[in-house]
């Protein structure tokens, strides 16, 4: 009998199914993301299942089932299981009432639900059907197995061989499962060297900077209750007048600064007369470590999430805080600060999963403290995700058109929101979760109409 074949997630990915652990702690189903595609017309489903086998040749961690290490707790991927049915794997279900209402319901129950992932693959697919328009297809994974980024080469995959279908015979694996990406990114110098790199700024950091500004002005209550979302979708020329607008705000290349500085400014205006003088707001820099001209890896967690702060006193002047985001940037990467951040991810991954998870929980109650820095735990103020059109995306998806694409996850309890923009094909996309409990609705439909608002006006 041969030994049993996994595959073992990398740091980063350690570190999302501690968090995952931590929030099922408070009721909630874990870290996972829902990706919307809204197609015009339906899709092949038959022919969608027909791809499946190929692309678990192509990712076989697309296949797998998630295990824990009998001594260790540890969470790994089994590969040698049986090859999921895909009747389970994609589920179709008729709307009814055929409304856009009942489906803005059905997918905030759908976010409630954990995913099973001791007898299925970590990538799921829903299928709604009954607008007029088309299916809507509803791709969901647990965070900790891949990132946007990777969802979106995954699906693009999908849809080529769903479009030139190959011998499952002549498909062999990528390799993602062997793939040490991220480790390579702080084998740099030796062990003392890494050691200098990691303790350069020890002493410098504040555990959590006791002026940093959340929305919620309540402390936690459990249960949490409901997970609601609200979506803004900008037209073609919406969307040309946002590149403009942060062309005329920022400069060349500069346009995720320009979306988390009109973000943290929506955050600013809805807080109202609560900022005081020494306040400030914190976000993150998401950095994609992928090489520009290569794919992978594609079921992997592949990016940094470096802290930016803000004084409340900047948060009105767009220019200012994309320039004050600039600036930290600059100076991180001049001081060694991106290796840093991956030896601090790599060393705190390798604490115990349970140990790891109890410090995010203390991160996410009211009367809790914790060392965990931000982005390792500790949410920011405005929490907002970026993703960029794909140079190589087809407007397809298993026959069909796609219209709009979206994504949603859990958001962070202590903030109570998350707002995550995306860019397919001419269209912009804004969604943001949060919770019932946290923030009213009103107050989140105000933070989403200024930030869509203010992303097409230039002054």
């Amino acid at each position: 009998m041969g030994m049993a074949r996994y595959a073992n997630p990398n740091p980063q990915d350690r570190v999302f199914f501690a968090y995952d652990r931590a929030l099922k702690r408070l009721g909630l189903p874990g870290i996972l993301i829902q990706v919307h595609l809204c197609m015009r017309g339906p899709i092949d489903v038959e022919g969608l299942r027909r791809t499946l086998p190929a692309i678990y040749r192509l990712y076989p961690a697309t296949a797998a089932r998630l295990e824990q290490h009998p001594i260790t707790g540890n969470p790994r991927w089994r590969l040698d299981v049986p090859e999921p049915d895909p009747r389970r794997v994609v589920r179709v279900h008729q709307l009814a009432p055929a409304t856009q209402e009942e489906f803005h319901r059905r997918t905030e129950e759908l976010l409630r639900e954990p995913l099973e992932l001791t007898h299925r693959p970590p990538v799921q697919f829903h299928i709604f059907r009954g607008l007029p328009k088309g299916d809507i297809v509803t791709v969901r994974w647990p965070h900790a197995f891949m990132d946007v980024r990777g969802s979106t080469l995954l699906l693009e995959d999908i849809d080529e061989l769903y479009r030139k279908p190959r011998p499952l015979a002549d498909l062999s694996s990528l390799g993602d499962e062997r793939r040490q990406d991220f480790e390579s990114l702080t084998n740099v110098g030796g062990l003392r060297e890494q050691w200098r790199t990691l303790t350069a700024s020890r002493g410098q950091r504040e555990p959590r900077p006791p002026h940093d500004l959340f929305l919620p002005s309540e402390p936690i209550r459990l249960p949490l209750g409901r997970i609601r979302h609200t979506v803004r979708l900008l037209t073609p020329d919406q969307t040309r007048q946002t590149q403009e607008a942060s062309l005329r705000v920022c400069g060349f290349a500069r346009f995720g600064d320009f979306v988390r500085a009109t973000a943290l400014r929506a955050l600013h205006r809805v807080m109202g007369d609560r900022p005081r003088a020494g306040d400030t707001y914190s976000t993150l820099n998401l950095l994609d470590h992928r090489k520009r001209r290569q794919r992978g890896p594609v079921c992997q967690n592949f990016f940094s999430g470096l802290p930016m702060r803000v004084p409340v006193a900047l948060a009105d002047n767009r220019r200012a805080v994309a320039d004050e985001f600039h600036r930290q940037t600059e100076q991180i990467v001049a001081s060694g600060g991106i290796v840093r951040h991956l030896l601090t991810v790599r060393t705190v991954a390798r604490l115990p999963i349970a140990a790891l998870a109890d410090a995010m929980y203390l991160n996410m109650r009211p009367d809790g403290a914790s060392a965990l820095p931000v982005a390792l735990g500790t949410p920011p103020s405005i929490q907002v995700g970026f993703s960029g059109a794909s140079p190589t995306a087809s407007p397809t998806f298993c026959g069909a058109t796609w219209d709009e694409v979206y994504g949603i996850g859990i958001p962070p309890p202590l903030s109570g929101f998350a707002v995550d923009l995306n860019l397919t094909g001419e269209r912009l996309h804004l969604t943001a979760t949060y919770y019932e409990t946290r923030i009213p609705s009103h107050t989140m439909d105000a933070l989403m109409d200024d930030l869509a608002a203010s992303l097409q006006d230039p002054t």
